[in-house]
């Protein structure tokens, strides 16, 4: 009885107030949303880009021919950066972009709390984690968590945390250096920018 009485009032809820994509507006159907919690439509959901294999075994950028398989690429051989895997489940383009900066600049935290979602059931897909491992979410330079308001980073690491039950600590990093923002600048660029600002 309880059960039927659940999901009556799940329908009436969606006739009154139907789920829609954070990104592009359109409904999201019920059944959808049980297959896929997040309030990022499937359409949406699959434009992202996703990285697979071949791709470097450190940086994580896909590699154009597949005959090799994972490998490191040559810019990691040649000038080793400083942590040792970096991971991410789309590359950086169109949609996934828009969505990004629709969250860090224009304040929808709800599209950031998606993103995070997703980036959470993937980690969880794709990796087995040790029970010591921390979230430590980037900072951003008071002057400019100042002027936006909020921290991003820290927004995402809330969601990924509860939903991996795992330990958060954002008091490990501190960023002592006020870097140029990142959007414009490419891979290596950005490294550069934040070299020594932690």
């Amino acid at each position: 009885m309880a059960l039927h009485l659940r999901d009556a009032l799940e329908q009436l809820i969606e006739i009154i107030y139907p789920a829609r994509c954070l990104i592009c507006k359109d409904f999201i159907k019920r059944a959808e949303r049980r297959r896929c919690p997040v309030l990022i439509c499937k359409a949406c959901r699959e434009s992202f880009v996703k990285i697979s294999s071949p791709r470097c075994n450190i940086c994580g950028v896909p590699f154009v021919s597949d005959t090799a398989g994972d490998h490191i690429c040559g810019d990691c051989i040649s000038n080793p950066p400083n942590y040792e895997r970096l991971i991410a489940p789309y590359l950086y383009e169109e949609k996934l972009i828009a969505a990004i900066y629709e969250f860090k600049y224009g304040g929808r935290y709800q599209v950031g709390k998606a993103l995070a979602e997703l980036l959470a059931y993937f980690l969880i897909d794709s990796f087995k984690f040790p029970s010591d491992m921390l979230i430590i979410p980037i900072p951003l330079h008071y002057k400019k968590l100042r002027i936006r308001g909020f921290n991003q980073s820290i927004i995402i690491s809330e969601v990924i945390s509860e939903i991996l039950d795992m330990e958060m600590d954002y008091s490990i990093l501190i960023k002592i250096k006020d870097t140029k923002p990142q959007t414009a600048l490419k891979g290596k660029e950005r490294l550069v920018n934040v070299k020594d600002a932690f």
